[in-house]
């Protein structure tokens, strides 16, 4: 019985030796939670523009195809939210509805393409945007678990780059490489 207690007690010993650490962890600098809001508005914006521009453009799948993506983008950073108890901007507005400002200004004036060239430049425009933005909040955390979601973030940006560059060069020639390298 006496032997039983100890290994109780020492159980709880490795218990709270493993939670502690943990839990210190789980705050955030004031920048990691900005970048972490900033980067769900975001991907939410490039969802949003790409479902707009899949409704004008039908026939053009790649903003479908590329919309779900970025909703896989949106789950990414509000598992992060949810992991780190940080309030969720998008968690309440709709499609084409932002907290941040210069998110939903940016938003009107991308939505406002009427060619499909203008809205694969548009595309362009996002993900240069996004790859840009990764990269200061990449800069911006230690935290290996955000580190990680915003490196896969920026594997998919320039796959997402690439292909509006390509469907741009395909469809008249008015395609060219992105100023920024891979």
């Amino acid at each position: 019985m006496q032997h039983l207690s100890k290994i109780g007690v020492l159980a709880v010993v490795i218990l709270l030796s493993a939670i502690t650490p943990f839990a210190s962890a789980q705050v955030l600098t004031e920048a990691e939670v900005s970048w972490l809001q900033y980067m769900r508005e975001e991907e939410k914006l490039a969802r949003d523009v790409y479902l707009h521009f899949s409704e004008l453009f039908p026939n053009a799948k790649i903003f479908a195809n590329i919309a779900i993506s970025e909703q896989a983008h949106m789950d990414a950073i509000k598992s992060l939210l949810v992991r780190y108890h940080v309030e969720d901007p998008a968690q309440t507005t709709g499609v084409g509805e932002f907290n941040i400002p210069e998110i939903d200004s940016l938003y009107k004036t991308l939505i406002a393409a009427e060619s499909l060239v203008d809205a694969l430049k548009a595309g362009v425009s996002i993900e240069e945007t996004d790859i840009v933005d990764l990269e200061a909040a990449m800069a911006a955390t230690t935290r290996l678990d955000i580190d990680r979601v915003y490196n896969n973030l920026l594997s998919g940006s320039f796959n997402h780059l690439e292909a509006f560059e390509l469907n741009l060069l395909n469809l008249n020639g008015t395609g060219q490489k992105s100023r920024i390298g891979k």
